[in-house]
């Protein structure tokens, strides 16, 4: 199984664990600059409704809030990324429809992500998630959001929102801040401990079943 990282741009951080909970939090990166070791990141020209036409590096930024350091996904490309900056936290800024189709993205490929082209191109997929019109097609090729320059990263992009799963499994937090730009992060919804309970109590079974059949 790949290793699970992640993108984000314009100058954005982020590794994965998930971060401590508070109204607010101070964000700093853990390398020199936003996007730390390893660097998955790359060059791609964007335009949104807010801001562009543009070139930017997309991909992880891997930051911590001094109690974990953890992965953090832009979805702001009108502001910058910033060091040491105080964000507030969201329950879901995004309304359901995004927040859903953010989730299925999260939730089908992100566990695929460990190359400089696929953290780009998950972070390009989570801007088109956020700023396209969602009457129209997902796609990073036109619409109200756009991404050129890279025909890998757009490939990527566009694979992935096409085959989007209907699973939601993951708990996403955002990070917004009034100068700098908003970030998200997603972790793994855990399973309810009477599932584990449950799993454990049918396997514990099994093997007992297993046993008597070969005394």
């Amino acid at each position: 199984m790949k290793r699970f990282l992640a993108a984000a741009a314009v100058t954005l951080l982020a590794f994965s664990a998930a971060p401590s909970s508070a109204s607010t939090v101070r964000l700093d990166y853990t390398g020199s600059g936003p996007f730390g070791s390893p660097n998955l990141s790359e060059y791609v020209a964007i335009k949104g409704p807010v801001r562009g036409p543009i070139g930017v590096r997309a991909g992880p930024f891997r930051v911590t809030d001094h109690v974990d350091d953890f992965v953090a996904w832009c979805f702001d490309i009108a502001q910058n990324v910033g060091n040491h900056v105080t964000y507030h936290m969201a329950s879901n800024p995004l309304g359901d429809a995004r927040a859903s189709l953010l989730n299925r993205l999260f939730t089908s490929f992100y566990h695929e992500v460990d190359t400089t082209t696929e953290g780009a191109a998950f972070q390009v997929a989570i801007w088109e998630i956020v700023y396209e019109d969602l009457a129209s097609a997902l796609t990073v090729d036109d619409g109200d959001f756009r991404a050129w320059h890279n025909d890998d990263v757009e490939d990527q992009a566009n694979t992935w929102l096409a085959n989007l799963g209907t699973e939601e499994k993951y708990s996403i937090s955002y990070y917004l801040s009034g100068t700098n730009q908003d970030l998200l992060t997603a972790a793994p919804v855990p399973l309810p401990a009477g599932v584990l309970l449950l799993g454990t109590g049918l396997g514990a079974l099994v093997v007992a079943r297993r046993r008597r059949k070969m005394a």
